[in-house]
């Protein structure tokens, strides 16, 4: 049962280029030292804030004991920019279902408590055809614990993501275990092969695209 780790956060402003350091400098590469933890994906949306997605193997990665001690004893740099970091939000979904090949530089979130079974089926029904429609996409869809739909899709068009809701959110970069460096973002299939393959030297992180309007 795979799992997708969703952190959102605000930051003191002022504290945005530290902010930016610590999470690609520090942060994300202690996190994807853990067993389990696949890749990451980094957001920003108009606030500013920003969405960090990580993609786990399974529950187990967060109840290891790689994981707890890195929440527990937090490096001397992460104690400090905990205090930076505003208005946390923490999701953890299950994947029930995928569809769509890549990792779009556009993402929009539907994180929605319990819907009536209907509503539910027809979501998953529009979601399944954005790969068709709009090109490029991955669709997440989720069944958390109190049975309610939450989505992930990202896309490389504003249109795909038309009256999904939400705040759009902007890629900002792609992080893998294998290189500990960041890297634009490659279709999934194409990020898994080079994870595979123990990384190859990375460009540099790409500059956030258009925004969804």
């Amino acid at each position: 049962m795979s799992l997708l780790l969703l952190i959102e956060n605000g930051v003191v402003p002022g504290w945005e280029a530290e902010y930016d350091a610590w999470h690609g400098g520090e942060h994300v590469p202690e996190r994807l030292s853990v067993p389990g933890f696949r890749w990451a994906a980094r957001y920003a949306a108009d606030g500013p804030r920003w969405l960090t997605l990580y993609r786990i193997d399974g529950p187990w990665a967060l109840e290891s004991a790689a994981y707890r001690i890195q929440l527990d004893d937090p490096t001397p740099w992460s104690r400090r920019m905990r205090a930076a970091m505003t208005s946390v939000s923490r999701r953890v979904m299950e994947i029930a279902e995928e569809a769509g090949e890549g990792i779009g530089p556009l993402l929009a979130a539907a994180l929605r408590d319990a819907l009536p079974g209907e509503a539910t089926k027809g979501l998953r029904a529009r979601w399944r055809l954005l790969p068709a429609r709009h090109g490029p996409a991955h669709p997440v869809f989720g069944s958390p614990a109190d049975n309610g739909t939450q989505i992930v899709a990202t896309a490389d068009r504003p249109r795909a993501l038309e009256g999904f809701g939400g705040a759009c959110w902007r890629l900002l970069a792609v992080h893998t275990p294998a290189a500990q460096a960041w890297r634009p973002a490659p279709r999934l299939a194409e990020m898994e092969q080079w994870v595979a393959r123990g990384g190859q030297p990375v460009t540099p992180p790409p500059a956030a695209p258009p925004g969804c309007g």
